[in-house]
């Protein structure tokens, strides 16, 4: 009975292992039914794509129709829901763990063939930090497989060598950020390229502003640049004046952190709102005192006489026909209608009470973020508070963040013939 029992349980595992390969040979065999996905070539290329197996090949629908591809050009083939699904897993534990591996899960994406997801998290990670290292790093690589503007030829002549660079900056001017990097990447700083990139601060569309400053901070680094200073400063767009505000923070004489300490002080409050958002960007302690003052500064108005008055109505008039009058003439009468209005509103009656500069809530809240990032300090909402923590902490945060300034004046070497202290001649 124990052998007979033996010998079924045994039978039953070889089936199950039968079952178990028979099912292994037909997922060996590609599914022909159409799916999206990713077939990963042997020439190393990446196809996105609805895509069936037919008559021993592959085949991708492009345009409403069927295109076979070469027989043995595909090395894998997986459904694209399943690498979607597993970038999600990788993005998701990605951002707990911080900007270094987010970057990582990007450059897998970009090896399964998923660019839009990828870009879509280098934009994310640009977001948080504009200079991110590894993540430059990729996309100052080339090794992303994306279509971008190629350097210039040696032998181009400047006209031509302007006519490329106008070019590349129409094709960067719509693009993300993260191929705008890329795009920085296959420029050559020369002269040509630096006015090409100073006429493109000045240009219409914001993309080609912004990507003007961005390829100036990245090839020419330590150059004063007053069109920068206009574009950090008054740019309606704030993508714009985020990337003017960083290539300023990359002068070597510290130029455009004084420029934007002096607009702190400017007549406009859009201007001083801009400024406060340039000076949080470039995070120099030598910018707290006078954000103080300018919060402070921000808060008060002055108070004047009494001005004028003036009065002023809101309302509606409404008109009707309350009746009519009767005109009689020989062998003729009229009724003559009569017009009634009615009215309906508010009269206020106004007087100034005191002018002078307010602070507007925009431009306190900007001076506040900015104090902030650049002390790592949580002090409050208000100027009194800032004010309060100066007059305490001032003192210890300029010795402590004043750099030390070697001497100028060499010291004398001692005479050799001179006598030593205490000796006689």
């Amino acid at each position: 009975m124990a052998h007979r029992l033996l010998f079924a349980v045994v039978c039953m595992l070889l089936g199950a292992l039968s079952a178990t390969a028979g099912a292994d040979d037909e997922s060996s065999t590609p599914d022909e039914r159409t799916r999206a996905r990713l077939l990963h070539l042997v020439d190393g290329g990446i196809l996105r794509a609805e895509s069936r197996w037919r008559d021993g090949r592959w085949e991708i629908e492009e345009d409403g129709a069927w295109r076979p591809l070469a027989s043995g050009s595909v090395a894998s083939a997986p459904l694209e829901r399943d690498v979607l699904a597993e970038a999600r897993k990788r993005r998701t534990l990605a951002r707990r763990r911080g900007p270094v591996e987010q970057v990582a899960a990007a450059e897998w994406m970009i090896a399964e063939g998923l660019l839009t997801e990828a870009f879509q998290l280098l934009e994310q990670v640009l977001a948080s930090d504009r200079d991110q290292p590894e993540a430059l790093a990729l996309l100052h690589g080339g090794r992303i497989p994306v279509a971008v503007p190629q350097p210039p030829r040696a032998d181009l002549s400047p006209d031509r060598l302007g006519d490329h660079y106008a070019a590349v900056l129409s094709w960067a001017a719509p693009m993300p950020l993260a191929l705008q990097e890329m795009a920085v990447a296959a420029l050559s700083p020369d002269p040509v390229l630096r006015a090409a990139l100073t006429d493109g601060l000045r240009h219409p569309a914001p993309g080609t502003r912004r990507f003007s400053a961005l390829a100036l901070r990245r090839h020419f680094t330590g150059d004063a640049e007053p069109e920068l200073t206009r574009r950090a400063l008054v740019d309606i767009a704030p993508s714009v004046r985020m990337e003017a505000a960083l290539a300023l923070r990359e002068l070597d004489d510290g130029e455009g952190l004084a420029l934007c300490i002096d607009a702190l002080q400017h007549p406009s409050t859009l201007v001083r709102t801009h400024a406060a958002q340039a000076l949080s960007l470039m995070a120099a302690p030598q910018a707290v005192e006078p954000l103080i003052g300018a919060l402070s500064a921000a808060g008060t108005a002055s108070a004047g006489s009494g001005g004028r008055r003036a009065a002023v109505f809101f309302g509606t008039q409404r008109a009707f026909v309350q009746g009519f009058d009767a005109q009689v003439a020989n062998q003729a009468a009229i009724a003559d209608p009569i017009i009634g209005t009615v009215q309906s509103g508010a009269s206020l009656d106004a007087r100034v009470v005191s002018t002078g500069p307010v602070g507007t809530t925009t431009e306190r809240r900007a001076l506040r973020t900015a104090l902030e990032t650049v002390t790592g300090q949580r002090i409050g909402s208000t100027a009194a508070a800032w004010d309060r923590w100066w007059r305490r902490e001032g003192q210890a945060w300029r010795a402590a963040h004043t750099p030390e300034v070697a001497p100028t004046t060499p010291t004398a070497e001692p005479d050799p013939s001179a006598p030593a202290f205490g000796e006689v001649w």
